[in-house]
């Protein structure tokens, strides 16, 4: 399988899940860039020594996107800002979402040339690790 170029992930969501998908990532060598809006949460991805930003824009433009979202009208909100910067090539949803939802935003994603990919994920934190 070819390894992608450029290795910078923004994880956005560091919840349970989150953060678990984000350090596993961050141990296989990703650069990797999260984002919640929980000041808590984003405390905690440091500690495990991920790179935190308290906004959602200083993240967009990431070539690749991870979400971990606790609801779909949080992904039909956070999909378009992503898409705004130049830069996004994929991004992977593991919100337990809509399929409406997805369906709409992987046709958004198309029309900005990205790839949206629905991904739930199950297994709990474990899981995700």
């Amino acid at each position: 399988m070819n390894e992608p170029q450029n290795r910078r992930v923004a994880v956005i969501g560091l919840g349970a899940m989150g953060g678990a998908m984000a350090a596993t990532l961050h141990k296989a060598g990703w650069d990797v860039t999260g984002f919640d809006p929980s000041e808590a949460a984003r405390t905690a991805a440091e500690k495990a020594g991920i790179s935190t930003a308290d906004a959602l824009a200083a993240v967009a433009g990431t070539p690749y996107a991870v979400l971990s979202l606790p609801a779909a009208s949080i992904v039909e909100t956070t999909v378009p800002q992503l898409l705004a910067a130049p830069g996004t090539i994929a991004i992977v949803d593991t919100t337990t979402s809509e399929p409406a939802t997805s369906k709409h935003m992987a046709e958004l994603a198309e029309t900005r040339g990205a790839a949206f990919i629905d991904a739930p994920v199950s297994g709990g934190r474990d899981g995700a690790a």
